[in-house]
């Protein structure tokens, strides 16, 4: 998926599905993925770190999962909004800046009472967020380091 922007106005930001010329505005996006229709949505923050240079890059794996309190039972990404999936990368252009993104996974079942989200990589350094406390909305916000 990909997502281009122009001018500052909401009413011009556009999300482009590929391989159809429809365009979403991103008002109908975000009304899509703020409201749980039979699916849990994470909207997630990552600041790119000092340690690389101009921020480094970002993107996500297509082997991320929402584990169970087990540990055993998990679901998988349905899709990801406004992040390259590996190997394509976001490049930052500077230290600390915002990248924010969006996860879609099915919805959660009964009685995960809280579950932990693992991105599962080539080289082992996924995203890890342990223990996020189950809500009614189905929608969660976490910021990623």
């Amino acid at each position: 998926m990909t997502w281009r922007q122009l001018p500052e106005d909401d009413e011009f930001f556009y999300f482009q599905r590929r391989f159809t010329d429809k365009p979403l505005s991103w008002k109908e996006l975000a009304k899509s993925v703020t409201s749980n229709e039979g699916q849990t949505i994470i909207h997630c923050r990552y600041v790119s770190q000092k340690k690389y240079l101009r921020g480094g890059w970002v993107n996500i794996f297509r082997t991320t999962y929402l584990y169970g309190p087990d540990g055993r039972e998990r679901l998988s990404l349905a899709t990801a909004l406004n992040i390259p999936y590996a190997p394509a990368r976001y490049f930052f252009k500077k230290t600390g800046e915002l990248k924010s993104f969006t996860l879609v996974f099915p919805l959660l079942p009964k009685h995960w009472e809280w579950f932990s989200l693992r991105e599962h990589t080539d080289m082992g350094n996924g995203f890890i967020y342990r223990k996020i406390m189950r809500n009614e909305s189905g929608v969660y916000e976490i910021e990623i380091h």
